[in-house]
């Protein structure tokens, strides 16, 4: 699933860059498409040593609706759908990585999830910027959760997957759905 993400933000961050009018934005954007193409080849590296997963069509076009359904026209609500999922893919690699977890106790995945992690957190600050003002808003707010609700709804299909590496998944998609982090702080005082 973060692979497919990867993906999705490389070519999404590639077109807002290329139309961004703001020069060091757009150059900050241009930089996260080339982190994402990074992660795509971590992640590739990473699922390459791993079993195959079981063929699942239903859940890759599931996915794939997912992704095109973040893009909007008006590019703030673009920006706010990418500042809910990637601060949310920053909750769920914290929850991975957390000491004690499986993953944890592999130095190669706990250092590639990390630097991930680390990429997504900037990237998240750096969107957040191209939100405002729609972030500071209660529509900006209601854009957040429901991408957050959407991506819940993607991962509740392997949840049994999170539990396995010791991610309780109702713990996670409840801390998911919760409003970001980011528009609470943004939001109207």
């Amino acid at each position: 699933m973060l692979s497919c993400g990867e993906e999705s933000a490389a070519l999404t961050f590639e077109h807002l860059g290329n139309s961004w009018h703001e020069r060091s934005l757009r150059s900050a954007l241009t930089g996260i498409a080339v982190d994402e193409r990074e992660h795509q080849i971590l992640l590739a590296g990473l699922r390459a040593s791993l079993p195959q997963p079981r063929q699942d069509p239903s859940l890759d076009a599931t996915m794939r609706r997912f992704f095109m359904r973040l893009a909007d026209r008006d590019v703030h609500v673009h920006f706010v759908r990418i500042v809910a999922i990637d601060s949310a893919v920053c909750q769920i690699l914290g929850a991975l990585r957390r000491r004690g977890k499986p993953i944890d106790s592999d130095v190669h995945i706990c250092s590639i999830l990390e630097r991930i992690h680390q990429d997504e957190a900037r990237h998240v600050a750096i969107a957040s910027r191209c939100a405002t003002p729609l972030l500071n808003s209660a529509r900006g707010r209601d854009i957040a959760a429901d991408a957050r609700e959407r991506l819940t709804h993607v991962l509740r299909l392997r949840a049994s997957s999170l539990d396995s590496l010791s991610v309780d998944p109702d713990q996670l998609f409840a801390r998911l759905r919760a409003l970001p982090r980011l528009a609470r702080q943004n939001g109207a005082r």
